[in-house]
Parts: C-alpha cells; structure tokens; sequence
C-alpha cells in the first residue's frame, strides 16, 4: 500500500523492510549429512530465515526418521513423521532407537496448517561406521514461493507428502470409533478413560481427538465437567491444543491464547 506525501522517515523504513522481507525467500538450513550413533543424542541443527518472511502458524515437519527413532522438540505425527514448532530448533535433537542400516534421508519441510510447503530440503543421516561422509557444512535451500524447492537433477526426488498428519482412511474410521468411545466414556464421568481413547485417536492424526484430549487437561473446560479428584494440568493442556492446532482444528488456536494468559 502506498504510504502518504510527508510520511515521516521511520514509517517509510518499516514499509520498505517490509516489502523486502516478503520479497526474500524463505530458507532452510541443515547440514549435508550427519553422522549418527544408535542409542545417544545427536544435535539436529536447524535453522529457518529470514524471519519477517516466515508465515504464521507456520512449523518443520520432519519426514523419514526411521522406526523408533525420537526428537527433543514436538511430537510425533505419524510413523516416520514429526512436527517441530520453530521455538524448538535452535535445541533440537534426535535419539534413535535401533542401529541404522545403511543411509536414511530426511525431508525437512516448512509448512502451514493448510499443508503448503513454503520451503524444503533433506539431510542425509548415515552410520558412524561410514566416516568418508561425515557432517558437511551447512548449506541453504530457498523457496520460490509456489512450494518445495527444486532439486539438483542429481537428487532423487521423493514422493509427495500427504496432508500433514492426515490419517489413511482404515485409520481415520479407527481413530473416529477411538473418539466415538472416549466421548461416551467422558459423558459418562470416567475422564480417565475418555483421555485412553482420546490420546490413541490424536496419535492416528485424528484432529477432533487431539482437541478433546486437550480440553480434558484446560483448567477452564474440565472445571465445567463438576468431576472430582482431577487436577488440571496446563502443560499436556497445551501440548494437544498445539497437536489439534497442526492437525487442522480451527478451534485450537483461540484455546492455546486463552491458555496463554495463565
């Protein structure tokens, strides 16, 4: 939007930084390869920038980490797939629960709510016993604005990613009769049981569960089911709004403000 004749000097310097920034591409930085040790904590350094040109409610999703393995920061989507708030990267770390076979490649994907990719790169991850390719320098992987970045022709490209966390449909029906359960546990006062339910449905990727679960921990929603010897617990509140929030509930983002206000 044009500013004004006379606008004074720093308004017109906020405008044209921000006219930059949304001109700049976002970039992911990760190294090449990293080297790997099964059973202790590797640092995963991540980084996204510039962060004027980062959308909101945007977070990393994680792609290809093999069977067992676990990172420090967010959570588990689905088998292989992890989502990573932008708060968490600088710390980043992953374990991993089985010795590694040979190479596994990551994709690392900035993404929003809606399932846009907005940038994308991979990282190799390869035994300690191949010491020819250790860790690499960092390298930068831009966007173009209209989604994954390209590859070098070398690269082999993957297949493209679902909707984040969207269950298959045999797993989307299970994990709905999973909600269904936990509703008419919670109607029935058993919150404990209503939570089981809830918790294996959220971790199929099912939205509606992960929210339900949620409002089982917020202060504010459990002190409305009048049951008695459950403490609220503000923590696992947030964490399956945040859940529930990835997956595509509309509803998550005013609880998670709410909650930030205790």
């Amino acid at each position: 939007m044009p500013l004004p004749r006379g606008a004074a000097p720093a308004l017109v310097a906020l405008e044209l930084q921000r006219v930059q920034a949304a001109a700049e591409p976002i970039v992911i930085k990760a190294s090449n390869t990293i080297a790997v040790l099964s059973g202790a904590d590797i640092p995963l350094p991540i980084e996204v920038g510039p962060a004027d040109a980062i959308p909101r409610n945007s977070f990393v999703r994680i792609r290809g980490l093999p069977q067992g393995a676990m990172l420090s920061e967010g959570f588990g989507i689905a088998a292989g797939l992890w989502a990573v708030p932008l708060n968490g990267l600088p710390k980043l770390r992953m374990r991993l629960g089985a010795p590694l076979a040979g190479e596994t490649r990551l994709t690392l994907s900035l993404v929003t709510v809606d399932g846009k990719v907005h940038a994308e790169t991979t990282v190799a991850l390869l035994p300690t016993a191949d010491t020819s390719r250790s860790a690499g320098p960092p390298r930068e992987t831009a966007s173009t604005g209209e989604g994954p970045t390209p590859r070098a022709s070398g690269d082999a490209k993957p297949a493209a990613p679902p909707p984040v966390g969207a269950p298959a449909a045999a797993d989307l029906a299970q994990a709905k009769a999973l909600h269904a359960q936990g509703n008419q546990k919670l109607a029935s006062g058993n919150v404990a049981a209503a939570r089981m339910f809830y918790r294996r449905a959220a971790e199929a990727g099912f939205a509606d569960a992960a929210f339900a679960l949620a409002a089982t921990y917020d202060p504010e929603e459990l002190s409305r089911l009048k049951v008695v010897g459950l403490r609220p617990d503000v923590a696992a509140a947030r964490h399956w709004y945040e859940r529930a929030r990835v997956l595509g509930f509309k509803g998550a983002e005013e609880r998670l403000s709410r909650l930030g206000l205790r």
